[in-house]
């Protein structure tokens, strides 16, 4: 594909590339967040660099965090460094992207054993793939108050609300009886983003859906945050927000091993606790939630289904 700019959560990532240098096609889900120009007033640029393994010498850097699979960071001074190693790659990397600590701009560079030509054009792997995506959105939205969950983003009201949990919690089901219904709009039916703007917090779809493959890119005032999972019946309860604290945090993308820019992201993390309203949900996998949730939303005071 041509040079394709990207928006999420009210993030543009403008891509630069040269001339006779092509990108891999994205994911589908990706579809509803390219754009042909930058949209937001906050945008990083994304230089590609071909034919570069990058200037830094890995072997003389700090290790922040390495995962023993598929990528790993480093540090340069304020710069971080993240490297993408698929297996059987891990002495050459994929690419390496560097950025500093605000992540204004980010350059990626590819490795040559990675690269393809066809017709005098030199193909690339897409940056907005797993695992490179994903931590630059990490990083952008730590320094932009935000962060992203392991949550399903759906409308009520009006409204958006959060339903946070793990993989098997519920996520994909209450996402699927949304879906079914003619109004409500499903943001995301297993990751989201979440940034405090001027007017509030506000929750957004991303392009990393889950089993229902739901990617919508758009974004919603946050009303409520649901911790959910599987019950006999369908019954919630209010959560006081220093109980919500261990509860949502593994629920968040946060960088443990960056202690800098994890800071951020837990100043973040306590604004939004003590702000938002929380309660845990559990419910059966039949209709009855959805209209029981629908007539919760519009009683900012009730606190049982």
């Amino acid at each position: 594909m041509e040079s394709p700019n990207i928006s999420i959560a009210e993030i543009s990532f403008a891509v630069s590339l040269r001339n006779k240098v092509i990108l891999q096609e994205l994911d589908p889900a990706y579809q509803t967040f390219c754009c042909k120009k930058t949209v937001d007033a906050d945008t990083i640029t994304v230089r590609i660099q071909p034919e570069s393994q990058g200037p830094w010498d890995i072997g003389k850097l700090a290790g922040i965090f390495e995962t023993g699979r598929s990528w790993s960071i480093y540090r340069d001074g304020t710069t971080r460094i993240l490297t993408v190693n698929p297996p059987g790659f891990e002495k050459d990397p994929l690419c390496m992207a560097g950025f500093e600590e605000a992540v204004e701009e980010v350059t990626v560079f590819y490795n040559k054993i990675h690269m393809k030509e066809t017709d005098g054009r030199l193909i690339l792997p897409n940056p907005f793939s797993y695992p490179l995506d994903r931590l630059l959105m990490m990083y952008a939205l730590a320094k932009r108050k935000g962060a992203m969950f392991h949550a399903a983003g759906i409308e009520m009201s009006g409204g958006g609300y959060m339903f946070a949990g793990l993989s098997g919690t519920g996520k994909s089901t209450l996402s699927r009886q949304f879906v079914s219904l003619k109004g409500p709009v499903v943001l995301s039916d297993e990751r989201v983003a979440v940034r405090k703007t001027g007017s509030g917090f506000r929750i957004f779809g991303t392009p990393w859906p889950g089993d229902e493959r739901i990617a919508v890119n758009r974004g919603l005032p946050l009303s409520g945050i649901f911790l959910i999972g599987h019950g006999l019946v369908n019954s919630m309860e209010a959560i006081k927000p220093a109980d919500a604290v261990q509860k949502l945090m593994p629920l968040m993308s946060i960088p443990w091993y960056d202690t800098a820019i994890m800071a951020e992201v837990l100043i973040f993390a306590e604004d939004l606790i003590s702000s938002v309203p929380i309660y845990e949900l559990l419910f059966t996998p039949g209709r009855e939630i959805v209209h029981a949730l629908h007539e919760l939303a519009g009683k900012a005071d009730a606190y049982a289904l």
